[in-house]
């Protein structure tokens, strides 16, 4: 279904993750300023977001979801990026997980990368739904799916426990989920 390891626009590059992948995105993704709305790994500290890039070099192995690494053509790590929940049978699939570096949010690089997923999607994958479930408090997130299309279908209330950014992500909260498609 999916099987090109690499997409790309002329601001930016997809590219499946490695493991040499770590050294690099960790000086971008270890800052308490992106990760307000994660859910599930203190990707804030280095240790977190340690495990945070384990699990998705796990996930990616067991084809479970579709890992990407987000570069500039100067190959300047500016993130990453998945598919999840891919379900060949109904055609459909999450885009999320995805995150930039604090430098390269609001500058258009994200308009490219979910450009370059859904085109990849629907174009090569066959795929006829594409989710994007954001926590309802993520305004950014939110506006951006907004700008590029996606239709609100409604919440998800009180759909799943979330660290707590408030409380240095030391508490947890019950997160409802905005559902756009």
């Amino acid at each position: 279904m999916f099987n090109k390891n690499i997409l790309s626009t002329n601001r930016v590059i997809l590219r499946y993750i490695q493991p040499t992948d770590l050294e690099q995105l960790i000086k971008i993704g270890a800052d308490p300023r992106i990760w307000k709305f994660q859910s599930k790994y203190k990707t804030s500290s280095i240790e977190g977001f340690k495990d945070y890039f384990d699990d998705a070099i796990k996930q990616h192995e067991k084809k479970n979801q579709i890992v990407w690494v987000t570069t500039g053509p100067d190959h300047k790590y500016y993130g990453m990026c998945r598919f999840y929940n891919i379900d060949e049978f109904n055609k459909s699939l999450g885009i999320g997980y995805s995150w930039l570096g604090y430098d390269f949010q609001r500058t258009g690089i994200n308009k490219h990368v979910k450009f370059l997923q859904l085109s990849y999607a629907f174009e090569v994958g066959g795929i006829e739904r594409v989710q994007f479930s954001i926590d309802e408090l993520n305004k950014q997130s939110r506006d951006a799916v907004q700008k590029i299309g996606g239709k609100f279908e409604g919440y998800l209330r009180n759909d799943r426990t979330v660290l707590d950014a408030a409380f240095d992500f030391n508490q947890t909260r019950r997160r409802t989920t905005a559902v756009y498609t």
